[in-house]
């Protein structure tokens, strides 16, 4: 006895999905690969990928030859004709999300026919990312808030960087009426504009505490009672993809007195009994 076996062939696909980098940093490009290879003996007719970008990056083009379809962040490709063998296209986006540590996940669908309209079972895959970027904030204080004409003021500026990447740091600080700029330890600032000193800072490291100070010195002549209000506005970027994060400021005050009184003592630690 023998026995007819007939194979029926047909299409068999599984999308893969993978992206070029596992961290990126606000502005930075991103390339994802999605394959959907016919695995299987037969063309399919039809096949559907869709691509549901995660919300933060921005659809900037592909390389699969077609223009897609898209509902939000959701785009769409449909290819005819799909033969057994490797096929895939990759799909480049710009990261817009400014929130660090975010997990940036990116699924892909994928759905296809046989020649005979059969419908094939779906696939699914994802590929991840995680959002890098520096935060800084910047604070000020004066050493004096009271002081009397010659005095001199020492502003200290802190810009710790608490993010995961480190940043290009511009501080700008505008010095008040009534004072004269003396030094820094920024150095010569890169610019001067009117009152306002300029200081291109430089590469400022993720997970890093910065401080520096500047020194200016009250006009002999500025009046008693004036409020000597000193601004410090900080900016900077992302060095990788040079995206301009929101810049911060503060400020820091002195009242001008004819009179300060200032209390010292004459010992740090005594014991009873101890005259002070």
């Amino acid at each position: 006895d023998s026995a007819l076996v007939i194979v029926i062939g047909g299409p068999l696909i599984i999308v893969e999905k993978t992206v070029n980098r596992n961290a990126a940093n606000t502005g930075d490009p991103i390339f994802y690969r999605i394959r959907y290879n016919n695995n299987g003996n037969g063309n399919a007719s039809y096949v559907w990928i869709n691509d549901t970008l995660p919300i933060g990056v921005a659809y900037n083009s592909d390389t699969s030859g077609q223009i897609p379809t898209n509902i939000g962040n959701t785009y769409r490709w449909m290819f005819r004709n799909v033969i057994p063998g490797p096929h895939s296209f990759v799909v480049n986006v710009t990261v817009t999300n400014d929130t660090d540590g975010t997990l940036m996940r990116n699924w892909v669908f994928c759905n296809y026919t046989s020649v005979t309209g059969v419908h094939g079972p779906e696939s699914s895959a994802f590929a991840d990312f995680t959002l890098t970027r520096p935060v800084i904030t910047v604070e000020k204080t004066v050493d004096r808030p009271v002081a009397t004409q010659g005095s001199l003021l020492t502003y200290t500026i802190w810009y710790n960087n608490t993010g995961s990447y480190q940043a290009d740091v511009w501080i700008n600080d505008t010095i008040p009426d009534g004072t004269t700029y003396n030094s820094s330890s920024f150095g010569a600032p890169d610019l001067i504009v009117g009152r306002t000193y300029i200081w291109h800072i430089g590469l400022v490291l993720q997970n890093s505490v910065n401080v520096g100070w500047i020194n200016a010195t009250i006009n002999g002549t500025t009046p008693s009672g004036t409020y000597l209000n000193n601004i410090v506005e900080l900016n900077y970027t992302c060095p990788s993809s040079g995206y301009e994060f929101a810049g911060s400021t503060a400020d820091a005050t002195t009242i001008v007195s004819a009179m300060v009184i200032e209390k010292t003592v004459d010992m740090d630690y005594a014991t009873p009994g101890d005259y002070l």
